[in-house]
């Protein structure tokens, strides 16, 4: 009799380890399809983030270009000059000097009697960057900073070269050369800039 218990214990025991591999490949089959599921949904919100971030630039030189374009015909500044460093010096507008004063182009403020801002900032001596802390002028909005960007470059002695280029290779070695940064690279980030959003095509006067 004892025999038989066991026999019909076992019988038992078989009967409840012969289905554990078809519920493991269900398992491990609805796992795949969940991170199958979860990278795609993680794929979709990047290239959201990527396309809301396009836009967010599209829009920024379209914006800068409107009031550059201006300058252009007043000043003669190539509006791809003026739209690259608007992009470097502010970040795409992001800068707390930009977005909150209004101060796309890191002009600093010489007069005490000008509306003025201090900021720390990074200089370039004897090619180290240098953290100083430093005057910069507020502005009204986006149009009233471009505007004074173009005056500045436009109507003064120290900029002349730069308002005579030609194309803008000449234009943002000359704001090197003139002093308007002191990093050395000044020149080629621009041209980087220019070049990756093919910023030239707004220098064509219509």
């Amino acid at each position: 009799m004892k025999k038989k218990h066991k026999r019909r214990k076992k019988l038992k025991f078989k009967k409840v380890i012969y289905p554990l591999p078809i519920i493991s490949s269900v398992l491990i089959i609805i796992s795949i399809f969940i991170i199958i599921f979860f990278f795609k949904q993680v794929s979709q919100m990047s290239n959201q983030t990527i396309d809301k971030s396009v836009k967010t630039k599209e829009k920024f030189i379209e914006r800068v270009n409107l009031y550059a374009q201006k300058n252009y015909e007043k000043y003669n500044i190539l509006p791809s000059v003026t739209i690259s460093q608007a992009i470097v010096e502010s970040d795409w507008g992001k800068s707390t000097l930009s977005a909150k004063y209004h101060n796309y182009f890191g002009i600093k403020s010489i007069n005490k009697s000008d509306k003025r801002v201090v900021f720390e900032t990074i200089e370039y001596i004897d090619g180290k960057p240098v953290v100083i802390k430093d005057a910069f002028r507020v502005f009204m909005n986006l149009e009233d900073s471009v505007r004074y960007h173009g005056l500045l470059l436009g109507t003064t002695k120290t900029y002349e070269r730069v308002a005579n280029a030609k194309d803008y290779k000449t234009a943002t070695k000359m704001l090197y050369e003139c002093g308007y940064a002191t990093d050395k690279n000044y020149s080629n980030i621009l041209n980087e800039i220019i070049e990756q959003y093919e910023l030239y095509k707004y220098d064509v006067k219509k």
